[in-house]
């Protein structure tokens, strides 16, 4: 399913989205109470279906890692190199019969449904990661390649390198209510945290709009005098919720 445009109510607000299934090309309509663009380098082309003058705020990075024979690495631990010769981190780490080594952090015009490993990144990998392993790899060696690509923020000014770039996830909510979350490298321990975060404005969306629809004006006064004060205490509620969850399943 591909989204093709953003549902907006008489009020204005994201009240859904339109998708078409690319197998048939046949479009459906998807209504909901809120809208959560949570689509990693392509949030930018969502927040336009939101609002068209929309200025793209995400650069995309990409990562690449090789997968070598075991042999390369005669150890059940892994290593890291914490400064390179561009100052970024790589490391190598063993899986199973195999050891996994990266990675790059090189920025990309354009977000891309299908990344390819530039030669030059393999390169960079191959010549850093030679001077600590057991012996250095070659192009030979290399017996799969893989790239993925990172939603960054997208830099104030022209030139910056991808290490200067914010990781930090951002929460953005549009005039017309639509929840984005973009940029940040996530942890399992993050990702919970933003998980929460962003439920935690989608249900007060709901939450909100449901209690003064029930009980009018004087509830309406009320939240809006304590608004910030009420959402502090629904998102630490919620991401308290999520912890005892992850510590009880463990």
């Amino acid at each position: 399913m591909k989204v093709t445009a953003i549902l907006h109510g008489s009020d204005g607000r994201a009240r859904g989205v339109k998708v078409q299934d690319l197998m048939n090309g046949q479009e459906y309509e998807v209504k909901a109470k809120a809208v959560i663009n949570a689509t990693g380098i392509f949030v930018d082309s969502i927040m336009e279906m939101d609002v068209p003058t929309h200025e793209h705020m995400v650069k995309p990075s990409q990562g690449v890692h090789l997968v070598l024979d075991k042999s390369f690495l005669q150890s059940d631990y892994a290593i890291m190199i914490p400064k390179t010769d561009d100052g970024r981190v790589l490391f190598a780490v063993p899986w199973h019969d195999k050891v996994v080594v990266g990675t790059t952090d090189t920025l990309r015009e354009h977000p891309e449904l299908e990344p390819q490993a530039l030669e030059s990144e393999i390169e960079f990998i191959l010549n850093t990661a030679g001077r600590y392993l057991t012996r250095k790899p070659q192009r030979s060696d290399v017996l799969s390649v893989f790239a993925g690509l990172r939603p960054l923020a997208a830099p104030k000014k022209e030139g910056k390198s991808t290490k200067e770039i914010s990781r930090s996830h951002k929460i953005f909510v549009s005039e017309n209510k639509l929840i984005t979350i973009t940029a940040g490298v996530f942890s399992l321990n993050l990702s919970m945290f933003v998980l929460a975060s962003v439920v935690s404005r989608g249900l007060r969306f709901f939450l909100f709009a449901w209690l003064i629809w029930r009980y009018g004006a004087p509830i309406k006064v009320f939240i809006d005098k304590y608004f910030n004060i009420l959402a502090i205490a629904f998102t630490v509620l919620l991401i308290g919720s999520f912890v005892a969850v992850k510590y009880l399943i463990q």
